[in-house]
């Protein structure tokens, strides 16, 4: 739940939905998973990922997720982590054997950092025009798959491809673009 809140937060909502992440180790893999944002083990782990652990190999399930801060040249990674001794906790572990059983890459805008904040966006709605309105077609187009014309103009088709996108992840159906339908655009 750490995490969930985390990146919620960032605006970068895991899980889906903009309220509700994952609070089970094991839903947060399988939403990676379904998106084809996992990796098992820990080969290209990088900064920026969220790692699922499992400290019994053999009870099987999930026991622990982190957010990897660094990947380090000593064969160790340095995580943050929640729910650690009741509080939140930076951790330098062994690669090797740290019981890390995959990891899901958050849709960061590049290789290196975080997609910039929801917070940082306009709120936009019919009537809006620009460049912010020409990323958000160009986000619709590239992740809901829409078929939108890309002219900087929120008109009605942009309308029903965000009301589309807002019933499907189960947020609030107003067609307006604000902190929660960017968050969630710039996280798919």
């Amino acid at each position: 739940m750490f995490q969930s809140w985390c990146f919620f937060n960032a605006g970068l909502p895991l899980g889906g939905q903009s309220t509700k992440g994952f609070a089970w180790c094991s839903s947060g893999e399988k939403w990676f998973q379904d998106l084809g944002r996992l990796t098992k083990g820990t080969g290209g782990l990088r900064a920026g990922d969220v790692i699922f652990f499992e400290w019994n190999m053999t009870a099987g399930g999930l026991d622990h997720v982190g957010l990897v801060e660094s990947v380090n040249g000593n064969g160790t990674i340095t995580t943050i982590e929640g729910n650690v001794g009741n509080r939140v906790q930076r951790l330098n572990r062994p690669l090797a054997t740290a019981g890390i059983v995959s990891y899901g890459r958050p849709a960061y805008s590049s290789s290196s950092a975080p997609a910039p904040t929801a917070q940082l966006r306009p709120v936009l709605r019919i009537g809006s025009r620009g460049p912010a309105v020409t990323e958000l077609q160009n986000l619709l187009n590239a992740k809901a798959n829409g078929l939108l014309v890309v002219d900087g103009i929120f008109g009605p088709a942009t309308r029903t491809a965000v009301l589309n996108v807002q019933r499907f992840f189960e947020l609030t159906q107003d067609g307006i673009v604000g902190p929660q339908t960017w968050g969630l655009l710039l996280a798919i």
